[in-house]
C-alpha cells in the first residue's frame, strides 16, 4: 500500500529478527524508489519487542518474574498468608503486566492456597493464558483457576507419566489443556523443557507469579530475562522467603541481574532488573 500510494520516505526502527521476513518489506520499498532510513530509536524499538524479538531468534519465551516481598525479603508469613503485602498501586501495576504478556505461570502451592482467578482486573486490556506447574496433578477441580468459565484458556505442565491418567482425563473432558515437560534430577518439571513446550503452543511471553519454590527453580534455571520486585515496608521476620528453595554459599555463585529502573509504587519500591 506504501508503494502503491508513492511515499517519498519511510523511516523503520529496527528490521524484523524473523530470518523468513527480515528486510524483504525494506528491499521491496527501496526497489520502488522509495528513501528508507533503517535504526531510528533502534534500542528503544527493540525494547518495545523484547518478546518477540526472544521467541522468534530462540525459539524461547521471554520469561518476567514477578514477586511482592517484605523489606526482609519474605512473601508470606510463617502460616502462608500472603494477601496483602503490597499496595494497591503495586497490584495495579501487576495486573497491568498481566495484560502485556502471553500467559501467567503459578505452581501448585499457589494454586491451592492463594487460589487465584489469574485475570487482568484493575486495568483495561485481555487475560492472560493461565498456566499451572502440577507435576503430578493433585489439584482439585473445584480451584479457582480450573472452574473459570474460560476453561480454555488453562494449561496445566505435569510429568508424561501423569498425561494417561483419569485425572488428566478429567482436565481434558473440563477443556483444559494438559502439557507433558520432562522432569528433572529433583523430581519437579524441568524449566527449560516446560519452556521449549510453551514456546510450541505459540506462547512468545510468560510472568510467572508464584510461589517460593517456583520462583526458586525459574532462577535456578537461568532462564529469567526480566525481574518486577515490589518491596512493602514491612517486616514479618520467620516468613517464607522469596527464594528459599535454593542454598548459594558463596558470592561468586549469586545469580545477578542489573538494576534497570526503581520507583515508588504507592507504599511500595517497584524494582525492574534486567538479566545480566
Amino acid at each position: 500500500l506504501i508503494i502503491e500510494k508513492k511515499f517519498s520516505k519511510v523511516v523503520v526502527g529496527m528490521i524484523d529478527p524473523n530470518p523468513e521476513v527480515s528486510g524483504n518489506g525494506i528491499q521491496a520499498l527501496q526497489n520502488a524508489g522509495i528513501d528508507v532510513t533503517v535504526g531510528v530509536l533502534e534500542n528503544e524499538c527493540k525494547w518495545i519487542n523484547r518478546f518477540f524479538v526472544k521467541y522468534i531468534t530462540s525459539s524461547l519465551p521471554y520469561v518476567i518474574l514477578k514477586l511482592a516481598q517484605s523489606v526482609d525479603g519474605c512473601v508470606a508469613t510463617s502460616r502462608g498468608e500472603s494477601k496483602w503485602i503490597s499496595s494497591e498501586e503495586s497490584r495495579r501495576r501487576s495486573h497491568a503486566l498481566r495484560a502485556e504478556v502471553d500467559a501467567v505461570v503459578i505452581g501448585k502451592r499457589t494454586a491451592a492456597i492463594d487460589n487465584p482467578m489469574l485475570t487482568v482486573r484493575s486495568v483495561e486490556g485481555r487475560n492472560p493464558k493461565k498456566i499451572v506447574f502440577d507435576t503430578d496433578l493433585t489439584l482439585p477441580l473445584t480451584i479457582n483457576t480450573f472452574k473459570d468459565a474460560d476453561r480454555t484458556n488453562t494449561i496445566v505442565c505435569c510429568n508424561p507419566k501423569a498425561v494417561s491418567t483419569r485425572k488428566a482425563e478429567t482436565l481434558r473432558l473440563a477443556g483444559i489443556q494438559i502439557l507433558p515437560v520432562d522432569i528433572n534430577d529433583e523430581g519437579v518439571l524441568n524449566i527449560p523443557s516446560a519452556l521449549y513446550a510453551l514456546a510450541d503452543n505459540n506462547i512468545a511471553s510468560i510472568m510467572v507469579e508464584g510461589g517460593s519454590a517456583l520462583l526458586s527453580s525459574f532462577i535456578k534455571s537461568q532462564m529469567v530475562d526480566e525481574l518486577h520486585l515490589f518491596v512493602a515496608p514491612k517486616v514479618i521476620g520467620n516468613g517464607l522467603n522469596s527464594f528459599g528453595s535454593f542454598k548459594i554459599n558463596y558470592l561468586n555463585e549469586a545469580f545477578n541481574f542489573e538494576f534497570d529502573s526503581v520507583s515508588k509504587s504507592g507504599s511500595d519500591i517497584h524494582i525492574i532488573g534486567l538479566k545480566k
